[in-house]
Order: C-alpha cells, then structure tokens, then sequence
C-alpha cells in the first residue's frame, strides 16, 4: 500500500510542478503586462436627459446612473456642488463637464465626464429707426 500511495504523490507532485512552470512561463511572456484586481469590476456609466441639445439658463438637468458595481458615487457638478446621490437632479446656470466617480469595493473605482450645455437667456431689443421723406416728413418704423 505504502508503494501506490507514493507513486499518487509523486504523480500529484509532478502535475502540480508542471503547472508552476507553466505559470512561470506565461508571465515571462511579457512582463510588462500586470494583473488589474479591479478591471472590469467597476465602470462609470451615466447620462443624462438634456444629451445633445442646449437648456436656457437655470437648467434643470436628471442624471440617469447605470453604473456597475458602484457601491457609492461621488458626482461634481463643477460649479461648487457635489452630491453622493446615486440618481440625481441638478441646476445649471452656465455650462459644464459633470463628472461622476464610482467607488466599489476593494478601493475599485472608475469615473466619467459628461458635458451639459447652457444657453444664458438673451434679450433681444427690437430694432427702431425713422425715415425722413423728401417732403420733410418723419415716419417711425419699427420692426
């Protein structure tokens, strides 16, 4: 008995090495190349209800959050404001990149930046002028 159970382990001793070597060997390939425990783990996705169109000012922005992996958020509005609320709504008085970053566990993160246009709301003075006829007289013409 004493002889099967030695031959097992050296079989079991054999494979185990052969597979330390093959490791070994994988990660000479190329040494540059190191392992990321959290690529893939986290992601900053986000977007928001106004996406290619322009708001007048004040804006009111919804941010709609599809994050994976997030187990908090930390959203700059980059006007002085921020907020850890996974789905929020926001006033924009001029325009801006938003930035969200997604904290998952392990200390995994990943962060986005996405634009919100603002139009300032401009008033627009009618333009008047007179006319002078040969006659001498003064008409008013506005448009």
């Amino acid at each position: 008995m004493t002889t099967i159970n030695q031959k097992y382990f050296k079989i079991l001793l054999f494979i185990f090495s052969i597979g330390i070597l093959w490791r070994c060997s994988l990660e000479k390939i190329d040494p540059s190349v190191k392992y990321d425990p959290c690529l893939g783990k986290v992601e900053a996705i986000f977007t928001h209800n106004k996406v290619g169109i322009s708001c007048d000012s004040p804006c009111v922005v919804q941010f709609s959050n599809t994050s994976t992996g997030g187990k908090t958020y930390l959203w700059d509005f980059k006007d002085g404001t921020t907020t850890t609320e996974p789905q929020p709504n926001h006033t924009f008085k001029k325009s801006a990149n938003v930035s969200l970053i997604v904290f998952g566990e392990n200390g995994c993160q990943d962060s986005r930046s996405v634009g919100v246009t603002v139009v300032s709301n401009v008033v627009c003075n009618k333009p008047t002028t007179d006319f002078t006829f040969i006659d001498g007289q003064t008409v008013p013409v506005s448009v």
